[in-house]
Order: structure tokens, then sequence, then C-alpha cells
């Protein structure tokens, strides 16, 4: 699909936070420093904000008040 959805960079986020939380710095797959995938990440939800691409896949709880769950994040 066009666009890129928020959920699989939070992930990303997430999963390489959690390995320098654990003390590896340095993603074996990739030989980058898991700082700079979360960086790259960061950047790319960003981008696809600023551009109108990024698709809000987050399941939120009723009590927020979002139009449609599958809009552009506001501001």
């Amino acid at each position: 699909g066009d666009g890129v959805t928020l959920q699989t960079y939070l992930g990303a986020i997430l999963r390489h936070t959690n390995k320098i939380i654990s003390g590896e710095d340095v993603d074996p797959e990739s030989g980058l420093e898991h700082a700079a995938h979360i960086a790259a990440s960061c950047a790319i939800i960003l981008d696809a904000k600023k551009c109108g691409k990024l698709k809000d896949d987050r399941i939120l709880p009723k009590c927020y008040d979002l139009p449609n769950p599958g809009s552009p994040i506001r501001d």
C-alpha cells in the first residue's frame, strides 16, 4: 500500500530501545548502532506525517477522541 504505518516504526523503535536497555549497542544484523535505527525510524515517521503519508494504525481506547483511527496524526 501507499504510505507508512505508524505501528511498524513504533515497533522498531521499541525493539531497538529494548536492545540498548539490555546492553546491546550495535545491531548484529546490520552492524549499525541501535540508536541509528531509532533515529531513522523517527525521521521516517516525521517525514511521512509531513507528506501526509502516515497511516495512524494505533488501536486506541474509546476514551481518546480521534475522528478516524486510520487518519494521519494531528499536531
